[in-house]
């Protein structure tokens, strides 16, 4: 039966297309759809099905084959227009490369393009057979969900308009014991919408307090979720010195947001995700220039991520129990803006001295890190837009990750791995420890400008000492660099395969 990707959190404004999938067992040539996306390796032998499809539609793609045109390449595509058929008026015919070379990633860009054509071709219904192929360690599973989220991510846009489109509804090929993977697709691919669609919202929109209602939404759609904001009073009595230090020169009131998702027993240890969510970061009074500053809306990515995770976990019914804290706040400058050469007491009991308000994101992460002690967490997570130096350090392609506990590590990078969503692990040298020497409190917000996103993780781990933790720094991996504009949903997808891992994948879905 079909499944929409409904608009589960109706408290999310923004106004982003909504497609509907289906698992389709039924071969390729008596496919009931307009358009279809069928697998070719250039001059090779047709596979049976689309040789079954070819002869029912008169045979252009053997003359194309006998002519050397049809695309080789991963990703090079051809439309075929088609007469005769009763339903399917267009072939997109996709390279797939040979089979010794066909990677992951070389299957993600398949389905990409697959998508793209599809798009192109202005056509309401289309089915995907492209997940039939065999893709080097990546079973059947993997393929149908990754054509899911594939598809449904080339889909998004912030704003309809801006899709020239018709397409509704997407049929993925599958067998009958796909119908698992459609499902983990589906629910990845609302949560990959969410965390995008939360991140690309505007910033005069999307405050502490907006981002408070979101999370509230989320505990009224889901029973299992239970939702608490803690306030600037609260923070206060709490001696949550260092994120009131970064809220204090916004008109914005600072917020803790915790999710409580209860999906196993009581007794069971939780796991804990932390989202840094700045949702709108000038510097403070160490104000950015404008070219540092004109993206800063993304720099509550860690957060939207987080609290899609959390709604992903309940939608799926995940047979563990996941806490999602998101520290809120809008770092603005001004007569009462934290300065440089502030000290500030965090909920630890620890001082550190603020030497740059633009290292903003450890200080409410800090406080963060210390009141989820109190769930004696399994494993606690922190998700951050922290530094630049991750972009100078990895580029685009991996998020970086730093632990105190090697097993962690190893875990979410086999997740990141197997989602297409990948973390390089940095070293935590104690020989850097040094950088956070202060002469007036325990800890300084910053180093001396080397290893700089090795030492924002030294502070963060100064505060998680007492658990097994992770720091996720996706600055350079969770928005879009250049001149593209619009956040990834990254690092959602590593989150919910590592989240996947640790429930197993065999339990029952109940939708």
């Amino acid at each position: 039966m079909a499944r929409a990707i409904a608009d589960d959190f109706s408290e999310v404004q923004a106004d982003s297309p909504v497609l509907e999938y289906s698992l389709v067992t039924t071969p390729v040539e008596d496919a009931r759809c307009q358009c279809v996306a069928v697998p070719v390796a250039g001059e090779q032998t047709l596979s049976e099905g689309v040789w079954r499809l070819d002869e029912k539609i008169g045979g252009p793609l053997r003359q194309l084959a006998a002519r050397g045109q049809l695309p080789a390449e991963p990703g090079d595509v051809l439309q075929v227009p088609v007469f005769g058929h009763p339903s399917i008026e267009t072939v997109i015919a996709v390279g797939t490369g040979v089979p010794a070379e066909r990677t992951a990633d070389v299957f993600a860009r398949v389905a990409e393009a697959a998508i793209d054509a599809i798009v192109a071709a202005g056509v309401r219904t289309a089915a995907l057979y492209i997940s039939d192929i065999d893709v080097i360690e990546r079973d059947d599973y993997w393929r149908v969900r990754q054509a899911v989220v594939t598809a449904d991510t080339k889909c998004y846009r912030f704003r309809r308009e801006a899709l020239p489109r018709a397409l509704e509804n997407v049929f993925i090929s599958g067998s009958e014991g796909s119908k698992e993977a459609l499902e983990h697709g589906i629910a990845m691919a609302a949560a990959m919408r969410l965390t995008r669609s939360l991140a690309d919202t505007p910033p005069n929109v999307c405050t502490p307090s907006y981002l408070a209602d979101v999370a509230i939404g989320i505990g009224r759609r889901f029973v299992s979720v239970s939702t608490s904001v803690i306030e600037e009073q609260q923070m206060e009595q709490l001696g949550m010195g260092a994120i009131l230090s970064v809220g204090r020169g916004s008109c914005e009131p600072s917020k803790l947001l915790v999710l409580t998702y209860s999906g196993a027993r009581s007794e069971d240890p939780p796991i804990v995700l932390i989202g840094k969510g700045i949702t709108f970061d000038t510097g403070g009074n160490s104000i950015k220039p404008l070219s540092g500053m004109k993206r800063m809306k993304y720099d509550m990515c860690g957060a939207a991520s987080t609290l899609a995770a959390v709604a992903a976990a309940a939608r799926l019914d995940l047979p563990l129990n996941v806490v999602g804290v998101a520290a809120c706040a809008e770092n603005m400058p001004g007569a009462t803006a934290t300065r440089p050469g502030d000290v500030v007491s965090s909920l630890s009991g620890k001082s550190v001295e603020i030497i740059n308000p633009d290292a903003e994101g450890r200080l409410v992460l800090c406080d963060a890190l210390t009141y989820v002690q109190r769930f004696g967490p399994a494993a606690v997570i922190d998700i951050a837009t922290l530094t630049s130096a991750s972009l100078v350090a990895l580029g685009r392609s991996h998020s970086a990750l730093m632990a105190n506990d090697q097993e962690l590590a190893d875990a979410l990078s086999r997740a990141g791995e197997s989602a297409l969503d990948r973390a390089w692990q940095l070293p935590l040298p104690a020989v850097e420890r040094k950088q956070l020497a202060s002469s007036f409190a325990d800890l300084r917000n910053i180093g001396d400008g080397t290893a700089a996103c090795i030492v924002a993780g030294m502070f963060l781990a100064e505060f998680a000492e007492s658990y097994s933790w992770a720091h996720l720094d996706v600055s350079n991996t969770a928005k879009l660099h250049g001149e593209d504009v619009g956040a990834t949903g990254r690092p959602t997808m590593l989150l919910l395969e590592y989240l996947l891992d640790r429930a197993g994948k065999d339990y029952d879905i109940h939708a």
